[in-house]
C-alpha cells in the first residue's frame, strides 16, 4: 500500500505488475476506485471479487476504510479483507487498461517478466503535449530515463532542477547575460518530462498539482518579462516590454481557456518549451525585439484558436 496526498491509499496486489497508465489514472483521480479485468479464461489467475470481475491488482482506497478494517481484522489477511470491504462498500469498479502491450501483468514466471522492463519504459512515455516534447526531445528523454531508472535519483529533484534553471535564467536576463540564460532554459526543457516518467516507473506518479511542477509555467513567464525589461532598457524601446507582457498575458489566458477540453493540433500551441526553442535562432542573431514580437503573436494566435474551439459548439444556430 502507498499513501497518496490526502486521505487515500493505493493498494497493490502481490505478484501483479500494474500498467503505469492505470497507476497515473488512480493517482490523478479524486475518488476511490478498484481496477478490474473480466472474469474469463485469460484472467483466470487474478483474484475474483464478484460474479463477473477479477481484481487487476490495483485500487484506490479511502484510509478510513483501512482503519475500520484493521480494527476488526483478527486473523484475516489485511489486503484481501480490505479489498472485499471496498467491494461491499460499492467502491466504483473500472476496467484496467487493455490491448497490445497494455494492462496488468501476472508475474507467474520469469518468461512472463522477460521484456517487462522495456514495456514499462515504453508505456511511461505518456502524452507529449507540445511539438518540442513530441519531435525534438524523445531521444534525450528516453536516454535519461533509462540511465536513471536503476538509480536512487528522486524524480522531484529533476523538477526542482528545471525550476532552478528557469529562475537563474530569469536573473541572468535582467543582467543582460542572454546567451547563458537561453542555454539554461534549453537545459530545463526535458527535465520535467524525465521526472514524470521516472516517477511512473517507480509507481509513485507526480501529482499535477505539485508546487514545483505548477511553478514552472510562472517561472518561465518571469524569464519572459525579464527579457522584455532588459531589452526595453537597452535600445529596444517600450515595444519590447509591451510584447513581453502581451505574450505572458495571452499565454496565461490560453492556459486557463484550454483547461479540461481536447484541442485539435494541441501540440502546436504556445507553450513553455516551444517559446524556449523558438528563442535559439534569435539568440544567435541577437534579434531580441523580433523574438519578443514573435512570441506575442504566437501566444495571441494560440489563445484565439483555443477560444474558438471552446466556444464553437456553444454558439446559437443561425
Amino acid at each position: 500500500m502507498k499513501r497518496l496526498n490526502g486521505s487515500d491509499l493505493i493498494l497493490l496486489a502481490d505478484g501483479v505488475a500494474p500498467d503505469v497508465n492505470d497507476i497515473a489514472r488512480l493517482a490523478e483521480s479524486d475518488q476511490p476506485m478498484i481496477l478490474v479485468v473480466p472474469d474469463d479464461e485469460q484472467h483466470a489467475g487474478y483474484e475474483r471479487i464478484d460474479a463477473s470481475h477479477r481484481w487487476a491488482g490495483l485500487a484506490r482506497i479511502d484510509s478510513g476504510l483501512l482503519g475500520a478494517t484493521a480494527a476488526m481484522l483478527g486473523d484475516w489477511d489485511l489486503q484481501s479483507t480490505l479489498l472485499r470491504r471496498a467491494v461491499q462498500a460499492a467502491v466504483e469498479l473500472r476496467p484496467a487498461a487493455s490491448g497490445p502491450g497494455a494492462g496488468p501483468l501476472l508475474a507467474e514466471s520469469e518468461e512472463k517478466l522477460a521484456g517487462f522492463e522495456r514495456r514499462l519504459l515504453v508505456a511511461s512515455r505518456g502524452g507529449r503535449d507540445d511539438w518540442v516534447a513530441r519531435y525534438l526531445l524523445p531521444v534525450i528523454e528516453e536516454m535519461a530515463t533509462e540511465k536513471l531508472m536503476e538509480t536512487r535519483f528522486r524524480p522531484v529533484w529533476l523538477v526542482h532542477g528545471a525550476l532552478a534553471l528557469t529562475l537563474m535564467a530569469a536573473l541572468s536576463l535582467t543582467r543582460g547575460w542572454m546567451g547563458p540564460a537561453v542555454a539554461m532554459l534549453v537545459l530545463s526543457t526535458p527535465l520535467d518530462l524525465v521526472a514524470r516518467r521516472l516517477a511512473l516507473l517507480r509507481l509513485r506518479p507526480l501529482s499535477p498539482s505539485a508546487l514545483a511542477l505548477r511553478s514552472l509555467w510562472p517561472a518561465a513567464g518571469l524569464a519572459l518579462l525579464a527579457a522584455g525589461w532588459f531589452v526595453a532598457r537597452h535600445d529596444g524601446g517600450w515595444g519590447a516590454m509591451a510584447c513581453a507582457l502581451t505574450a505572458a498575458a495571452f499565454g496565461e489566458a490560453m492556459r486557463i481557456e484550454r483547461g479540461g477540453i481536447e484541442i485539435p493540433a494541441n501540440q502546436w500551441l504556445f507553450s513553455r518549451r516551444s517559446a524556449i526553442v523558438a528563442a535559439i535562432p534569435f539568440a544567435f542573431l541577437g534579434a531580441w525585439n523580433s523574438l519578443l514580437a514573435l512570441l506575442a503573436l504566437y501566444a495571441a494566435v494560440s489563445f484565439y484558436f483555443v477560444q474558438h474551439v471552446r466556444h464553437r459548439d456553444t454558439r446559437p444556430a443561425e
